[in-house]
């Protein structure tokens, strides 16, 4: 349960539970090493689900079904989460006087628009059309999860 970083500015060795954003020494925020070891938890979270079904079958198929849809759906919104924190920690190093909205880049056409004015190009100068497609359906199914609780309501 402990990570163990380098601070490759100041060389400083320190360890964390959890995700660490900041080096205590000197404050340096490594955007890229934070997104990459968010990325690497929930790699290996889904990499292990079959041995986790397994073990937790042992007490209830239906408790290991819950256990590893909880499992990917947490993945999920960490996803997220750890983009919006990269892209606050880059937008911030390019524009350090300007004020973003909270969680705006949970929401992609709220981060595109931030993206746009202060460099001139968006995700979609970033991506294909079919990343773009998948990484709106990937937040938009994060955002059921997080805050309907994956159902949707159809209205006449």
């Amino acid at each position: 349960m402990q990570l163990k970083i380098q601070c490759k500015i100041c060389n400083a060795k320190y360890a964390v539970i959890g995700s660490a954003f900041f080096c205590p020494c000197c404050g340096h925020n490594s955007a890229e090493e934070t997104f990459d070891n968010s990325l690497k938890k929930i790699q290996d979270k889904i990499k292990n689900i079959s041995i986790i079904r397994k073990a937790v079958e042992t007490v209830s198929k239906d408790e290991a079904e819950n256990t590893v849809r909880s499992l990917i759906e947490t993945s999920l919104g960490e996803s997220v989460v750890a983009f919006q924190r990269y892209c606050e920690v880059k937008f911030s190093t390019r524009a350090p006087g300007k004020n973003v909205r909270f969680n705006t880049f949970q929401n992609i056409e709220n981060g595109a628009t931030y993206w746009k004015d202060i460099l001139g190009e968006t995700y979609a100068d970033w991506m294909t059309v079919d990343e773009m497609t998948k990484l709106n359906i990937l937040f938009q199914k994060r955002h059921l999860l997080a805050h309907r609780e994956g159902m949707t309501y159809f209205f006449d």
